[in-house]
């Protein structure tokens, strides 16, 4: 039998029967799942099949220009979750996934709810490092113009990693860290299995700098 000439799909990009509509969808019903499972008996378990696939359903968007991606994420809405997919763009550039973001209005603090989106990030575009250095380092000659863009950058990458940040600079350096930036360095030093008396004093400067801010996680507990 011949395919339908009446197909109401015709004339639209389509992978793998998945239209660029279908995966923007997709993509934010598995978020909104991801966070609805805090009652689950297998939390990890659940999530990190949630995970898997968003990845896959991220991974057409490889054969999309960014202008596509983000003329429909315009008609839509900006969301994080269509931000950091324009990261997968075939011609993908970080400074659109966080102009995006910062469009968005989400939030970037140290929970796990708040961090998700940053862990789907595109790592090619990423620091290809785990020293703080090194983040900085990439970061500091793009964003000196826009503080709030350079926060989200650091926090981002610092969030994305899959090891342990490398704390390789001086507790003054460090000390001088933004409220959201603070947040994260004192998130991943708190993680640390053994920690020195100069690292807990960072911890409470960290912690007079974050506090009364949106990132103070750590209020009332």
């Amino acid at each position: 039998m011949s395919e339908p000439t009446c197909n109401p799909f015709l004339g639209a990009a389509q992978f793998d029967e998945a239209t660029l509509p279908d995966i923007w969808q997709k993509t934010h019903v598995i978020a909104r799942a991801w966070i609805d499972l805090w009652e689950s008996n297998d939390l990890e378990y659940e999530r990190s099949v949630l995970d898997r696939t968003t990845r896959q359903t991220l991974n057409p968007i490889r054969e999309i220009e960014k202008v596509d991606w983000h003329a429909l994420c315009t008609a839509a809405g900006m969301t994080v979750y269509g931000a950091i997919a324009l990261s997968w763009c075939k011609d993908a550039e970080l400074p659109q996934v966080w102009e995006g973001w910062l469009a968005s209005g989400f939030p970037l603090k140290p929970l796990p709810e708040f961090e998700r989106p940053a862990r789907f990030i595109n790592p090619a575009l990423l620091p290809q490092t785990t020293k703080l250095t090194g983040l900085l380092e990439a970061f500091n000659n793009k964003y000196q113009d826009s503080p709030t863009t350079y926060s989200l950058a650091i926090s981002a990458a610092i969030a994305a990693l899959k090891e342990p940040l490398d704390f390789d600079m001086t507790p003054e350096q460090m000390a001088k860290a933004s409220p959201q930036i603070a947040s994260f360095l004192k998130s991943r030093m708190l993680q640390k299995p053994d920690r020195t008396a100069e690292e807990d004093t960072l911890i409470e400067t960290w912690t007079k700098t974050i506090k009364g801010t949106e990132f103070d996680v750590w209020e009332g507990i």
